[in-house]
């Protein structure tokens, strides 16, 4: 009797669960099997397969992050703590890295973010909780719920997605600098190569002509030499 009573005194505690990063990677887990096959690791990591995204390899949690910085401050009720959890898709080639296409982009940021809905006491990501909550109100409002729910997930998604771009495209800009930047250099020593091989070569030439105007030099005193001899002659 009396371990009944403490259940019933605990069961509000347990029924109300707090947001956690147990629950939030748990949500992530559930999303990412929408869209393919997600195994745990015996490493604490993930094998992932998806033929939407076209990959078939390991994953990996970089960071699970539980905010409570939610909508409730600007009137948005229900939805008090958000989550973001960042994973990494380990064996996609780094060129393909370098060049992450917008689609995969926006696929990942739909996948790592997340809000705690306080009445169903569930973890949902960002698409899930939008539709979920503005799904549930009436045709007239349906206009004032498409703005609201651009408001909050499509806009702040679209941003994401548009200084990932940014990053990107100044990060490849950048390589493109230095690789430029690598092949003046590379021109410039190989100029001053030239340089140097032809001062040598005209070095070269100057000792062989001193060489040659010597001999010369050596030859004609030679033939005035024999033609004295033979002036002497009778």
């Amino acid at each position: 009797m009396r371990r009944l009573l403490l259940l019933l005194l605990f069961l509000p505690v347990l029924a109300w669960a707090a947001p956690d990063r147990a629950g939030l990677i748990a949500a992530w887990e559930s999303a990412m099997r929408r869209d393919g096959a997600l195994d745990a690791q015996a490493d604490g990591g993930y094998r992932y397969r998806s033929d939407a995204i076209g990959y078939d390899g390991a994953v990996k949690i970089t960071s699970a992050i539980v905010r409570n910085d939610g909508f409730d401050d600007i009137g948005q009720a229900g939805a008090g703590t958000m989550g973001t959890v960042d994973f990494d898709l380990v064996d996609r080639p780094a060129e393909s890295k370098d060049s992450m296409s917008t689609g995969l982009m926006m696929w990942k940021a739909e996948h790592q973010s997340f809000i705690y809905d306080d009445p169903r006491q569930a973890w949902q990501s960002t698409t899930d909780w939008a539709r979920s909550h503005y799904g549930d109100r009436g045709g007239a409002g349906r206009p004032f719920a498409l703005l609201r729910w651009l408001m909050d997930y499509a806009i702040p998604v679209g941003l994401f997605a548009f200084f990932i771009a940014l990053f990107w495209w100044f990060s490849r800009v950048q390589r493109q600098s230095g690789s430029t930047m690598k092949d003046a250099s590379d021109i410039n020593r190989m100029a001053r190569e030239n340089v140097e091989r032809a001062a040598q070569l005209q070095e070269e030439q100057k000792a062989r002509m001193d060489e040659s105007i010597a001999l010369a030099r050596r030859n004609t005193a030679l033939l005035e030499s024999i033609l004295e001899e033979l002036r002497k002659r009778p």
